[in-house]
């Protein structure tokens, strides 16, 4: 019996965006039609992104941020995500896609 087909993770989504071709990626994409729509959708965002305008916070922002962290006794800190820098950036894509897309 054949295994089941696994898709291109979010981590190799990135590395075809960087230019790097994961192993078996490439043959992959010559069969799976549901891999090739996000390599491309991820090509469209990357580009819509780049297009926009970059942005600096106004003077003060920081300290604007800073102002309203409260820390004191009885605080609780949360464990990390457990994400790796590359889910988190497909991840945000997804949804940073998905408002594109609405607009």
């Amino acid at each position: 019996m054949k295994p089941p087909t696994l898709h291109l993770s979010a981590d190799d989504l990135d590395a075809l965006l960087e230019g790097i071709t994961p192993p078996g990626a490439t043959s992959h994409l010559e069969t799976c039609a549901l891999c090739q729509r996000m390599v491309a959708l991820d090509q469209q965002l990357a580009r819509v992104l780049s297009s926009l305008p970059e942005e600096d916070p106004s003077i003060g922002f920081a300290v604007a941020i800073m102002s309203e962290v409260r820390i004191g006794a009885g605080t609780v800190t949360l464990p990390a995500a457990s994400y790796s820098p590359r889910e988190v950036a497909a991840r945000r894509r997804v949804w940073i896609g998905g408002g594109l897309a609405a607009a």
